[in-house]
């Protein structure tokens, strides 16, 4: 990473899309809030502890298998690690700020140490190898769990489901639970208050038909596509806009797709918050179009959102 001397004052940084190896060079921005890594070849999370005024700390789609150094990082709003090879979640219960947590597509086998995220509002956890989920009762706050295309196989591996009623978004389609008599059910009495479940707005007819106790989630979609239900949109359809120019943030300019970027206008609201004199560094303003996937792994735009319209 470059040394950006004389930017004492600067507080957002987008180095997307390079080949950064190492995280370094970090101690001459002293106000840094957001930084942006995303798709680089870090292997470890290191050299943070110069900042410890940051917000959001984007490393998606890098080379990363361990989360930790990051103790001094108390004020972090959100964290976003998705497409890395992070086996384990741990070394984050002293993120107490922290209300969005992205850990799609890594290696994760069980879902714990989530004790002590007390503003949590998002965790994404798409696309790992998860069996077992544990701790989601821990997290007071949490409105939006995202658990799509796992290894879950019984309603007994989720326990800690029947105590996160404050749930408003859920997904558990792609595992093996999704097909399983009494899926509906399991879902909405375990979580009274859900919105979506699966991506699918949660209607009366839903509720009343999760009486059925053979009612699977893949027999609900079939029923929704026959009756020309319109399904809501997926939570993370819209936050592939990015970040391409800060010269005019309230204009409405085509994003740089992928991971790790900001709105537009979200990105002008929060420069007007805290007064930023100097705009991101992006290398790459050229990038190419993110996949199906990688949209699925962003974090929520309404999470996002969320985060930043606080005043920072």
């Amino acid at each position: 990473m470059p040394l950006l001397e004389g930017e004492e004052r600067l507080r957002l940084l987008n180095l997307q899309h390079n080949l950064i190896t190492k995280i370094e060079n970090l101690v001459s921005l002293p106000n840094l809030i957001f930084l942006d890594l995303y798709n680089n070849h870090i292997e470890e999370i290191s050299h943070l502890h110069t900042i410890p005024t940051l917000r959001v700390l984007m490393l998606g789609k890098n080379y990363i298998k361990q989360i930790k150094n990051l103790q001094n990082l108390t004020k972090l709003d959100v964290l976003d690690l998705h497409s890395n090879k992070i086996g384990r979640i741990e070394n984050i219960n002293h993120l107490a700020e922290l209300r969005v947590l992205n850990l799609a597509n890594n290696l994760i086998k069980t879902v714990d140490n989530l004790s002590g995220l007390i503003s949590l509002t998002e965790l994404n956890l798409r696309r790992n190898i998860i069996d077992q989920v544990n701790g989601l009762n821990h997290c007071p706050r949490l409105q939006r769990t995202f658990l799509s295309n796992n290894k879950i196989g019984e309603f007994e591996n989720i326990p800690c489901l029947k105590d996160c009623g404050q749930l408003s978004e859920l997904t558990l389609d792609g595992n093996l639970i999704f097909n399983k008599k009494g899926y509906i059910q399991f879902c909405l009495t375990n979580c009274p208050s859900l919105k979506q479940l699966d991506m699918r707005k949660v209607t009366p007819d839903m509720r009343e038909q999760s009486g059925v106790a053979n009612l699977t989630g893949e027999s609900l979609a079939a029923d929704a596509a026959r009756s020309g239900a319109e399904s809501t949109q997926a939570a993370t359809s819209d936050y592939i806009d990015r970040i391409q120019s800060t010269n005019n943030p309230t204009a409405a300019q085509p994003g740089i797709p992928g991971a790790g970027g900001l709105t537009n206008m979200a990105l002008g609201n929060l420069a007007q918050n805290n007064t930023i004199s100097n705009p991101p560094v992006n290398t790459n303003t050229n990038a190419g179009a993110a996949n199906t996937a990688a949209g699925q792994e962003d974090i929520s735009p309404e999470g996002l959102l969320q985060v930043i319209s606080q005043e920072w």
